[in-house]
């Protein structure tokens, strides 16, 4: 039994060191998005620049920093920038060069 399951962790392991090997294109890298990666790249790609608090109201994500992070992951750029709030506060919106 123990062999059985030995084999299926390798061949998973295979199966992804393979699917990291191979180059993507970039449709290829948006099909890899899931759930609230695709709903926020599908608002950036719209145009716009976008604060960590609108893509909370607008997409009902509560952490799109991790969101983010994990698209970038997945090499997809997503361009920041810092920005000042009317109170001294800095703040970053995110937005994706076309």
């Amino acid at each position: 039994m123990r062999e059985k399951k030995d084999l299926t962790m390798k061949r998973e392991l295979i199966t992804r060191s393979a699917a990291v090997m191979l180059p993507l294109s970039e449709n290829d890298k948006i099909k890899l998005l899931e759930g609230q990666e695709q709903r926020l790249y599908s608002l950036l790609y719209s145009g716009g620049q976008w604060s960590v608090i609108e893509i909370m109201k607008k997409l009902l994500i509560t952490d799109p920093r991790k969101v983010i992070s994990r698209i970038r992951k997945k090499g997809i750029a997503i361009s920041d920038m810092w920005c000042v709030g009317v109170y001294g506060a800095r703040y970053k919106r995110y937005f994706i060069h076309k």
